[in-house]
């Protein structure tokens, strides 16, 4: 007897949770001590290999 379908679909779904291909950073912020900017930091320190986006339209670069 086969598993259900939507079984093997959760997992697949963790996955995309636990194991992003990337990552969008809404309010990311080039100062280190606000929210967004402490976030972005810390991914960047971990050496998250995906795609990394920093979100923030008052900025036009945000930490290099």
């Amino acid at each position: 007897m086969q598993a259900p379908q939507r079984h093997s679909r959760a997992r697949s779904a963790f996955e995309y949770l636990f194991d992003p291909d990337s990552i969008a950073v809404i309010g990311a912020s080039n100062d280190p001590v606000k929210p967004g900017g402490r976030l972005f930091k810390t991914i960047q320190a971990h050496d998250y290999d995906g795609a990394l986006w920093p979100v923030n339209p008052g900025a036009e670069l945000i930490m290099g």
